[in-house]
């Protein structure tokens, strides 16, 4: 199977601009620090890029939110028909490079200490995207409920 080029990022809101362009907001870092007594975000956000060429096209797959809880959340579902469609598009345009942009918001996410994952898997392969590994933060003196690591 053609090995797609898949990146995602979580973030604390995505949005639409009139240009049809999106704008990302709030970029999380891979380690989250909440408080213990704050264990819901407001929103989370995951933006996902799946390119391939287009003379090597992918088979059908989705795009999966994995909390740490074992809930799942599908982001996206992408059909041999859009996977044809995109191909066929490209192509006329002379473009090499098909892509799929998958984005999802959640409002009101109630959210477990560990890893949250977004993973693809097209045909019989999985492709890891993108982790976010919440931390249980004791420290309710801390003044900052949600922070992130940097290095």
């Amino acid at each position: 199977m053609p090995r797609p080029s898949i990146s995602g990022i979580f973030c604390e809101d995505i949005r639409e601009e009139k240009n049809g362009m999106f704008t990302i907001v709030g970029i999380f870092q891979d380690n989250v620090n909440i408080k213990a007594d704050a264990g819901v975000l407001p929103k989370l956000g995951m933006y996902v890029r799946t390119s391939f060429e287009n003379k090597a096209p992918i088979p059908p797959g989705t795009i999966t939110l994995h909390f740490s809880d074992g809930e799942t959340f599908e982001v996206a579902n992408i059909t041999q028909e859009m996977i044809d469609n995109v191909v066929t598009t490209t192509t006329k345009q002379d473009n090499p490079v098909c892509t799929f942009v998958s984005r999802a918001l959640l409002h009101g996410v109630r959210i477990s200490a560990g890893r949250q994952s977004i993973i693809a898997k097209f045909g019989e392969e999985t492709f890891p995207v993108s982790t976010l590994n919440i931390v249980n933060k004791k420290d309710k003196d801390d003044k900052d409920a949600i922070s992130s690591s940097e290095t």
